[in-house]
């Protein structure tokens, strides 16, 4: 399938569930994971906001 079949105007999309409005915040979330001999040794989670 093409690429450009996929695209869509983000102007188009009324959807309101898909806008930041109101009380939503945009945020970002990082996640660490580091993984010594097959095992998970530190997981850390951090919230970032914009």
């Amino acid at each position: 399938m093409s690429r450009d079949i996929d695209k869509q105007d983000l102007s188009d999309c009324n959807d309101p569930q898909h806008s930041i409005a109101g009380n939503e915040t945009e945020r970002v979330d990082e996640i660490t994971i580091v993984i010594r001999g097959g095992k998970v040794v530190k997981f850390e989670q951090r919230l970032v906001a914009i």
